[in-house]
């Protein structure tokens, strides 16, 4: 399970850096409403990250239709 009980998400945690990269993920201890709060930024996150994904999928399908119709005809 990723820190803070979030997975599959990029959200902005404490770290210690190395030469090679990521030594080691600080998961420090929250209070209740600490946990909460990041919950929520969670949320919203993925919740924004599908609408996202929603637009980006519409507009690809709007450019596949426009290249079809400005495509030379045979």
């Amino acid at each position: 399970k990723g820190e803070y009980g979030e997975n599959n998400l990029c959200m902005g945690v404490p770290l210690v850096l190395g030469r090679k990269g990521v030594k080691e993920v600080l998961e420090l201890p929250l209070s209740p409403e600490e946990r909460e709060a990041f919950q929520a930024s969670a949320k919203v996150t993925r919740a924004l990250l599908t609408k996202t994904q929603d637009i980006l999928e519409k507009t690809s399908c709007i450019l596949e239709k426009t290249h079809e119709l400005l495509a030379p005809q045979n």
